[in-house]
C-alpha cells in the first residue's frame, strides 16, 4: 500500500516542473518534508524507474556485500518506517550507481532536519553530492549557507551576472560587480538571492521586494567609505603639532 506521505509523482521527472511533479497526473507537493522522507521518496523513484521491485532491489545490495538487506527493509525504507543512516545512503548509493545527493527527491521545496532546522532540497542534494562550492546561493532558513567574502572574485564575477544584479547596476551607474559587492555587506547574499528570500511567491512581490532591494544598494554604494571612527575634535585655541612650541624653547 502506498503510504499518502510520499509523491505519487515520483519517477516521472522528465515532464515534471521545477517543484519535481507533473501536475497533469497529481495535484501540488507539500512545502515541506523531513530529509528522511525526501530520500524514501527518491529511493523509491530510482527503483521503480528502473524497472525493480524491492526484493531485486534487496538482492542487488546483497550481491554488493550488503547482506542485512531484505524486501521487508527495503519496504519499510521506502514508507520511512526504518530511518534512513548514513550507512543505508552509502550502501543505496552503490546499489543505483549514483551520488547520495541523488537520492534525495526534489518534490518538496524545503526539508526538515532531526533538530527541527530546515534547508532547500537543493541545498541538501548538493551537499550530499560534495558540491558545496556550488550552494553559496542557496538559502538555508533565509540566511547563506557559506560565508561568501567581498573578495571572491570568481564568485562575485558569477552572480554579476544575475539579470537582477545587471538592472541595478545600470539603474545606479555602477557596474554589476559592485552592486554583488555591496549586497554581500548588507546581507552576505547576491541581490537575486535576498529577493528571493524575501519574496518567494507571485511575481508582483518579487517587483516589490527588488526595488526595496535596489534602494537599500543605492544607499550603501552612496555611502561614504567606513575609515573607523571619527578623531575627537580640538579645543578651540589648541595650537597644531606643527605649530606647536616645545616646552625652554625660545
Amino acid at each position: 500500500m502506498r503510504s499518502s506521505t510520499l509523491p505519487p509523482y515520483e519517477g516521472r521527472r522528465a515532464s515534471s516542473n521545477a517543484f519535481g511533479y507533473d501536475p497533469s497526473v497529481a495535484s501540488p507537493p507539500q512545502a515541506s518534508a523531513s530529509l528522511n522522507e525526501a530520500i524514501a521518496a527518491g529511493v523509491r523513484a530510482h527503483r521503480t524507474r528502473r524497472g525493480m521491485t524491492q526484493e531485486q532491489l534487496a538482492a542487488r545490495l546483497r550481491d554488493l556485500g550488503f547482506v542485512g538487506w531484505t524486501r521487508s527493509m527495503v519496504a519499510a525504507l521506502e514508507t520511512r518506517r526504518r530511518q534512513v543512516s548514513a550507512g543505508d545512503l552509502v550502501s543505496l548509493a552503490l546499489a543505483f550507481g549514483r551520488p547520495p545527493g541523488d537520492l534525495v527527491s526534489t518534490a518538496w521545496s524545503l526539508l526538515s532536519l532531526d533538530d527541527g532546522s530546515k534547508v532547500s532540497a537543493e541545498v541538501a542534494e548538493r551537499v550530499l553530492s560534495g558540491k558545496l562550492r556550488a550552494i553559496r546561493e542557496l538559502g538555508l532558513g533565509g540566511e547563506p549557507v557559506l560565508p561568501v567574502e567581498a573578495t571572491d572574485r570568481e564568485w562575485v564575477s558569477r552572480a554579476a551576472k544575475g539579470e537582477l544584479e545587471g538592472k541595478i547596476a545600470a539603474r545606479l551607474g555602477v557596474p554589476p560587480e559592485r552592486v554583488v559587492q555591496a549586497a554581500l555587506r548588507l546581507w552576505q547574499r547576491s541581490p537575486t538571492a535576498e529577493r528571493d528570500r524575501r519574496a518567494p511567491g507571485s511575481p508582483g512581490r518579487k517587483r516589490w521586494a527588488s526595488r526595496l532591494i535596489r534602494e537599500e544598494l543605492e544607499a550603501e554604494i552612496d555611502a561614504p567609505p567606513r575609515r573607523g571612527p571619527p578623531r575627537a575634535s580640538k579645543a578651540p585655541g589648541t595650537p597644531s603639532r606643527a605649530n606647536a612650541v616645545s616646552p625652554g624653547a625660545g
